[in-house]
């Protein structure tokens, strides 16, 4: 999956359609809806307590992937 520089207002997401390599440098968007939990991040309720460990497996599929401000 490419996203590099690309630029969303929220982004669908589900651990089952994520490919094995994705590349993100550059990709920002505002937040992330989940296709397999109740309600988006940012929404009404605190983010699962999983989240974190979700975002690192996503970003671990980037290969030499650098954090960004």
């Amino acid at each position: 999956m490419h996203l590099r520089s690309a630029q969303a207002t929220w982004c669908q997401d589900s651990e089952q359609s994520r490919p094995k390599k994705v590349l993100l440098e550059g990709f920002t968007y505002g937040f992330i809806r989940f296709g397999d939990a109740q309600s988006a991040a940012g929404d009404d309720g605190p983010p699962a307590r999983n989240e974190v460990a979700r975002r690192l497996a996503w970003v671990r599929r980037n290969p030499g992937y650098v954090p960004q401000p």
